[in-house]
Parts: C-alpha cells; sequence; structure tokens
C-alpha cells in the first residue's frame, strides 16, 4: 500500500482563523520510534502460564500456543489474541487476533512481522492492523508491537498531517490518533485523572521539517497531548475545532485578556488553570497566557552559563501558583537556589538515607543535567560524632 505523501497548505484568514486539511500518512511501523513515549495507545498483556479459556477457542497450527489481551476504544472492548511461544531472538512470524470475539482464529485474522525493526533490542512490530473505531464504521490503522517477550504495545501506525503558513515561516503538524479510538480530537483532561486518555499533536517549532518528540535540546520537544489551547510556533494561543469525519481543523486565535510570563531560558512548563492543562514554551523569552492562577504540573528550564547550558525539571510539590494579571509580566517561578534535604529512615536496625532537591520557590526538582545529558556529581555524605570524628562516608547515587 503507497503511503500518501500529499499535505495541505492552510489558509490564515483575517479573522484570525487558520484551516487546514488533514491527510493520512502511513508509517509502516516506525510510528513505534516515535510514540514509545506513551502507553496510551495501551497495552497487551501475555498470558505466559495457563489461559483459563484456552480449551474454548480454534486455534491455528502453531507450536506451543500463548495467549495476550488487546484493549481497544477507549479501553472499554477487548479481545484475545494468540502466537507461538517467543523464541530466544527469534520472534513469530505472525499474531492472531480474534477481532469479531467468536473464539476462532482464521487466517484474515493473522498480523504479519514487520520489516521495520525498532531500535531497541528485543522489540519487532507486527502489523498493519485494523481495530474498530469508536463508531463501528471506521477503522484504526495500528501496529502490535511485541516488548522483550513480556508484552504487547499497540501503537497508531499513520498520522495525519498538514502545514500552516505563519508570518512568512511555513510549519509541518501533524495529529496522532494515540488512544486508537478512530478520532483524532479527544483532549487532555487533566494529569491527576489517571483514566485519561487523549490524542497527540506534533508542531515542528523549530522550523526543520521534521517532527521530534524529545531531544535533550529544548527546540525538540514537539509533541504533547492536544490541550484546550495551543500554543503555535508564533507564539500566539489558539484553540481548536475538528472535523473528524472530513479530517479537517481550524486553529481559533485567543482573543481574552492576556498577562506575559518571563522566563530566564529556553522552558517547556505543563500548567493547569480554569482552561485546562496547557503546555507552553517560550518564545522571545516567554509566553503568553489568559489572566487567572495556574498550577506548575512540570516545567523544564534550559539556563545557559557562561561556561555551558543546564537543564532543570521541577515538578509541583509546595511550590508557587503562577498568578497571571492583564497586562503585567510575571516571572516564572523556578528556579535557583537549591536547597538539599535529608531524610532518615530506620528499618530493621539499618538507616537508610534520602536526599532531596528543591528550588527557590519549593517545586521539587527531579532532574538537573548539562545540555549533554551529563548530571553532577552526586552529593557526599558523612556521619560523624559529637567530637567531629567522620564515623561512615556512605557511598551517595542516583535514585
Amino acid at each position: 500500500m503507497a503511503i500518501l505523501t500529499l499535505v495541505a497548505m492552510a489558509m490564515f484568514l483575517q479573522s484570525g482563523v487558520i484551516e487546514a486539511r488533514l491527510h493520512f500518512k502511513e508509517l509502516g511501523g516506525q510510528g513505534v520510534e516515535m510514540f514509545r513515549p506513551s502507553s496510551i495507545s495501551g497495552s497487551a498483556p501475555i498470558f505466559e502460564t495457563g489461559f483459563p479459556y484456552a480449551k474454548e477457542y480454534t486455534l491455528p497450527k502453531i507450536e506451543n500456543p500463548i495467549f495476550f489481551q488487546v484493549v481497544f476504544k477507549d479501553r472499554e472492548e477487548f479481545t484475545f489474541g494468540v502466537m507461538p511461544k517467543p523464541k530466544q531472538n527469534m520472534p513469530p512470524q505472525k499474531i492472531w487476533v480474534d477481532w469479531n470475539s467468536d473464539k476462532k482464529f482464521t487466517s484474515e485474522e493473522a498480523i504479519p512481522l514487520e520489516k521495520h525493526r525498532p531500535k531497541w533490542e528485543g522489540w519487532y512490530c507486527y502489523g498493519p492492523a485494523f481495530i474498530p473505531g469508536y463508531d463501528n464504521k471506521t477503522s484504526v490503522r495500528v501496529c502490535f508491537v511485541l516488548a522483550q517477550d513480556v508484552c504487547f504495545f499497540i501503537y497508531p501506525d499513520g498520522i495525519y498531517e498538514t502545514e500552516i503558513a505563519l508570518g512568512k515561516k511555513t510549519y509541518k503538524i501533524a495529529l496522532v490518533d494515540m488512544n486508537t479510538n478512530g478520532r483524532v480530537s479527544d483532549i487532555y483532561a487533566s494529569p491527576y485523572n489517571q483514566n485519561s486518555t487523549s490524542d497527540f499533536i506534533f508542531i515542528d517549532y523549530n522550523g526543520d521539517g521534521k517532527l521530534e518528540w524529545e531531544n535533550v535540546a529544548m527546540s525538540n520537544y514537539e509533541g504533547f497531548p492536544i490541550s484546550p489551547l495551543i500554543q503555535l510556533p508564533d507564539g500566539g494561543l489558539y484553540s481548536i475545532d475538528f472535523d473528524d469525519k472530513n479530517h479537517s481543523l481550524k486553529f481559533k486565535r485567543e482573543k481574552g485578556t492576556l498577562g506575559r510570563v518571563k522566563t530566564k531560558g529556553d522552558s517547556l512548563v505543563v500548567l493547569s488553570g480554569r482552561r485546562g492543562t496547557l503546555w507552553m514554551r517560550s518564545v522571545n523569552g516567554g509566553f503568553s497566557l489568559p489572566i487567572g492562577r495556574y498550577a506548575i504540573d512540570y516545567a523544564r528550564v534550559q539556563y545557559p552559563t557562561p561556561r555551558e547550558e543546564w537543564m532543570i525539571n521541577v515538578s509541583k510539590r509546595d511550590g508557587r501558583d503562577l498568578i497571571v494579571e492583564a497586562g503585567k509580566t510575571t516571572e516564572l517561578p523556578v528556579g535557583p537556589p537549591f536547597k538539599l534535604s535529608l531524610q532518615v529512615d530506620e528499618f530493621n536496625q539499618k538507616h537508610f538515607f534520602k536526599f532531596s532537591l528543591s528550588d527557590s520557590y519549593g517545586n521539587m526538582v527531579v532532574n538537573i543535567q548539562k545540555k549533554t545529558g551529563v548530571r553532577p556529581p552526586p552529593p557526599r555524605l558523612q556521619i560523624v560524632n559529637a567530637d567531629g570524628k567522620v564515623l561512615d562516608s556512605p557511598e551517595v547515587h542516583y535514585g
């Protein structure tokens, strides 16, 4: 099957609306590298030991069959699959999924091993497969990825892409049916709702023509869940109207009252407020937000120093909320100086030491590293008595 490469150029209307028509592009199993950080699509556990309903199924002619479960339609429906038990470094050439739940595995339900091999050892792609969509009229092209013979992950095997013009530049955009339900319009609800699933949007922020999930460089963080307001490369905030049936969308520029947030370096910030969860990037030293109070769920800030650049990742614990006021500039409450805390736990006559780091605003620091990915050396610990004599120097390492 040929891969669609047609891309539609979006129109920017005078009313601040960008209209774009989406075209589907097959990925041939290569989406696993693009989507691996997300498990939203779901996983299929493998029953290594006895499957209680095995005798009820008509099986293909395979040796040592083992079953696995497949969950689809927003995790509301499930069925089962079967495959020969994998041998070391020899993945099965086919797997079978009982899509119609008639307990008969037929040749039409066989899914072949893809030619494409993921870059991680012990990962294998099977596809394409087509699972039922939300309305039983649509189908979703997916691939099954066997990971270390432990379970299957289910990934979208295609993206809906377009291009938009902002000023004199053109940017590539793609939508992904990440929860594989046949829609690309599911908006992320909340980081605190564990059952929240959504679709993803990729935006070519750096204009290099590629869509990348994440790299050490801040400029390569280009994929995230679809949120109520999307920040486009021009720094503007836009809501999205979807037409799933016609595969088109509209970006509508936010016209409400905004305030400015100043950042000390390149930043990616995830915020929760009355408009939902927003993913914001620094553009020209900051970003604009609708007025209101926001909780900082996550922030990744890149600090330039005279000799090198450092990246600080924080998540909210006791940190300060971000308050955005009309016509005012507020500094992002994230950053040094840092505070090191020590927690000592006793168990079974042994002591366990745990360090934690917070920034000057009370945010919990979850990672510090150079732009190259190298972390600073861990802190040193000495246990001394009242006379200052060193009793022990336990080795400290990152958890």
